[in-house]
């Protein structure tokens, strides 16, 4: 790409990029965990629940991983979506689970609650 150009003004270019990203580096951390979390929202959005918990695993972020858990918990309680909420191996986030469940399954009114499989926690009951 830069070889027709003259040597030193290759040189200064390379250097230029260079200095911009050893500048860029550190604010990379920074807005990892936001950029993971877009990603999941959006493949959540589309239906892509792998991807999406793939997205959720890679946050470095503790407490944005936690969100994004509490989201595809929900989403797939609400899409009735229950072989993949019991499929996913949930790493080092087994307990959030089991207390997310337990308090969507709190406030879940007994009344929309039917045994007869019309509720999409019904097979979770």
């Amino acid at each position: 790409m830069l070889s027709h150009i003259c040597p030193s003004i290759r040189y200064h270019f390379k250097r230029s990029v260079d200095t911009l990203f050893s500048m860029i580096t550190p604010y990379v951390f920074l807005v990892q965990p936001t950029l993971w979390s877009k990603v999941f929202k959006y493949q959540l959005e589309l239906g892509h629940n792998e991807e999406a918990y793939a997205a959720m695993i890679e946050n470095p972020d503790p407490s944005r991983r936690k969100d994004c858990l509490r989201q595809l918990l929900i989403c797939l309680c609400e899409r009735g979506d229950l072989q993949a909420l019991v499929d996913f191996p949930y790493i080092d986030l087994e307990d959030e689970v089991g207390d997310h469940l337990g308090r969507m399954l709190l406030l879940v009114s007994p009344y929309r609650i039917s045994f007869f499989g019309e509720s999409p926690f019904s097979e979770i009951i």
